[in-house]
């Protein structure tokens, strides 16, 4: 809600921890020097996921994701000049691509049998994982300051599987592969030399 706007008394100005007394304050921001980092920062993490979405299914995810209520009303496929296509939603986003991309999410956090070899390697690595059972994996390598590299989907069968991880196009220095599944996730710390 904007803060001059007629809803503003139903905003949260101050909380009060009831265990150590303290306060936090809180304000509003509105307008498009609020709205647009705000979405930036939501386009960020769709490309964290995928780093090979385009601008125009970035603009579908987000459209289709959008929260279309009583305050929004109808909404044309052509958006309004109000809403929008909505309110920007980016759990539901996020939720979305992840069922585009047929990765399962998971609430566990049991780490995945993985091994990834060479490591340290040169820059053609294998990584092995032993699945309990048919499932579709995202595999992503990140950086040391966490920015994702590549990401990419990975269907195994139950039993031994293989993939082949070409990072020779990376600078030499310290990189992360993780893996995420319906049974658990698990990172990897690779040396590329």
């Amino acid at each position: 809600y904007s803060d001059t706007g007629s809803q503003r008394v139903y905003m949260t100005t101050k909380y009060t921890d009831p265990a150590s007394g303290k306060s936090y304050y809180y304000g509003t921001f509105s307008g498009t020097s609020a709205a647009s980092p705000m979405a930036a920062g939501i386009v960020a993490l769709l490309l964290q996921r995928d780093p090979s979405l385009t601008p125009e299914r970035i603009k579908s995810i987000l459209f289709a994701s959008a929260i279309k209520d009583f305050y929004t009303g109808s909404i044309p496929a052509s958006g309004t000049n109000t809403w929008g296509h909505g309110k920007i939603n980016a759990y539901q986003a996020i939720r979305q691509l992840l069922t585009e991309l047929s990765v399962t999410t998971y609430t566990g956090n049991r780490k995945l049998d993985c091994v990834l070899f060479p490591n340290p390697g040169a820059g053609l690595f294998t990584l092995d994982y032993l699945a309990e059972h048919n499932d579709k994996l995202m595999v992503s390598v990140s950086d040391m300051s966490g920015r994702v590299l590549s990401s990419q989907g990975w269907t195994v069968t139950g039993g031994q599987n293989m993939l082949p991880l070409n990072l020779s196009t990376y600078a030499k220095g310290i990189y992360f592969v993780k893996v995420d599944g319906q049974e658990g996730s698990t990172s990897i710390k690779t040396v590329l030399q």
